[in-house]
């Protein structure tokens, strides 16, 4: 359920950039105040229940990890590539140069388009080494990434625009900014479930006004350098918050449903919010309504991301029926791999144990937020 929502709300984010875009000159100011706010929470969330969720496999043989590492990357590959074809199309670049082949290679090495889906391997393979060469130990990595999610907005200022016009900036900020959270779910896994098991009146209540006190925070942000401080309050305000809700109900069972179909979401929203520019604009909508008023600026947004989201996890099944899955779904491991990873598995040394994971309960394994229903 809380992927489903994270997932809405980058939705909506984008949603509302394309609104004031294509009919402002400006981003509207509600909007823009809300999910500012919103910000040390949104992906924060989003990457600490994958964090989560990989402790539970990030033992197996690399192999065994392809859909989260290789399978993902080369679906952030195809997608930069069909976005480089994009802007070959008439007027797909703005009478801007189209990109060398260099800045076409920076652009698939790189975070740029589709940063999280670049993301995702990125960590998944960090959090793998890390695993493997320091065991236990591997607990103090979170310490450099807690210096590089404070040094972030700094390096992504100096990083942004390495590749040039027309690609998309590098999204080194998110991405440096995001890794603890990923890691602080993986390594913090017991805690953090038991954080939300243990919800409690009192403490929704404190941790509800500590999480509205955060978000108000970030109105004296500039460019992200208060992320950092007011994520810890907002995470743990909703942890509180989840560990009281009730997924299994008919109101919130959609989000369940989106939290496990997040690709296709994130992967064709933003070509949806591309296509519907020229269209908006073809059919006169800016000379037929009254786009600046509040009640639109804030209504249409919404109304185009809760018929954007379920139009795109669609789109994604109609794509698995055709054959065209590969479009929204990690590569599959090439077949000579698959085969090597099919074999009887290698007998475990006792040496390793020690930096295998102590077993939880199985009410704690069986958790809704660690099988990625919340």
């Amino acid at each position: 359920m809380a992927k489903g929502a994270c997932i809405i709300l980058v939705v909506l984010g984008h949603t509302v950039e394309w609104y004031g875009r294509a009919f402002l000159g400006r981003e509207p100011e509600l909007w823009f105040v809300v999910l500012y706010g919103m910000r040390p929470l949104r992906m924060p969330l989003f990457f600490m229940i994958s964090g989560i969720l990989a402790a539970r496999t990030i033992h197996k043989p690399f192999r065994d990890l392809w859909s989260k590492t290789g399978g993902l990357y080369i679906l952030y590959c195809l997608w930069t590539a069909v976005y480089c074809l994009k802007l070959a199309l008439p007027g797909g670049r703005d009478g801007l140069p189209y990109p060398s082949l260099a800045q076409i290679a920076g652009a698939m090495a790189l975070p740029a388009l589709l940063w999280y889906i670049w993301a995702l391997p990125a960590f998944y393979t960090l959090a793998w080494c890390l695993e493997r060469w320091f065991g236990r130990n591997s607990v103090y990595a979170l310490v450099p990434m807690l210096g590089l999610a404070i040094a972030a907005p700094a390096i992504g200022r100096a990083t942004a625009h390495l590749l040039g016009t027309p690609l998309f900036m590098i999204q080194s900020q998110s991405v440096l900014g995001n890794l603890i959270w990923f890691y602080l779910g993986l390594k913090g896994r017991a805690f953090i479930l038991t954080l939300a098991d243990r919800s409690t009146p009192p403490r929704l209540a404190i941790a509800t006004v500590l999480g509205i006190a955060a978000m108000g925070l970030m109105r004296f942000d500039h460019d992200g350098e208060l992320v950092i401080l007011a994520a810890p309050f907002m995470l743990w305000a909703s942890l509180q918050w989840l560990g009281k809700v009730r997924d299994d109900t008919g109101a919130l069972r959609p989000l369940a449903v989106v939290g496990r179909r997040t690709l296709p979401v994130y992967v064709l929203h933003t070509f949806v919010l591309t296509g519907l520019t020229p269209a908006v604009r073809a059919v006169g909508v800016a000379d037929r309504v009254p786009i600046a008023s509040a009640v639109l600026q804030f209504a249409v947004p919404l109304l185009v991301t809760f018929l954007i989201v379920p139009a795109c996890i669609f789109a994604g099944r109609c794509f698995e029926r055709v054959g065209l899955g590969f479009l929204t779904a990690p590569a599959p491991l090439p077949s000579r791999a698959r085969h090597k990873s099919e074999a009887p598995a290698p007998i475990v040394d006792s040496s390793t144990l020690a930096s295998a994971p102590s077993p939880l309960s199985s009410e704690l394994a069986e958790h809704p937020l660690a099988r990625g229903d919340r």
